[in-house]
């Protein structure tokens, strides 16, 4: 929904626990899918997740990094706590910003293990 917030388990953070999200139909805008067979994404697209994108907020007197949606997005925000974003490498944070991108745009997407993300 329009101007609600997203935490990273995909719930608003008003209380609609119980409440699950509801599909939406795909379209393939604002994001970048690499190609079948094409490793990686190329350092345009690296550059634009970028860790950098992060921004410190405080959400309910807890503080969170926030990766704001870009424009046209059909979800709000998406934050984190900051004790978890703390812990995570560089390299990690690029990984969770890409599927909040992709959350944000109601697009899926699957973590694999040859990533190297580490999880």
């Amino acid at each position: 929904p329009e101007g609600a917030e997203a935490c990273a388990a995909g719930h608003s953070p008003a209380g609609d626990q119980d409440e699950p999200m509801a599909p939406a139909a795909s379209s393939a805008h604002d994001i970048d899918v690499a190609s079948e067979g094409e490793g990686t994404a190329g350092e345009e697209d690296d550059e634009e997740l970028s860790s950098g994108e992060w921004g410190a907020v405080t959400r309910g007197g807890v503080a969170a990094m926030e990766l704001q949606a870009k424009e046209g997005a059909k979800e709000a925000n998406f934050w984190i706590q900051r004790e978890t974003y703390d812990k995570l490498y560089p390299y990690q944070r690029d990984g969770v910003a890409w599927m909040a991108r992709l959350w944000q745009s109601h697009h899926g997407g699957v973590l694999a293990d040859e990533m190297g993300l580490g999880k």
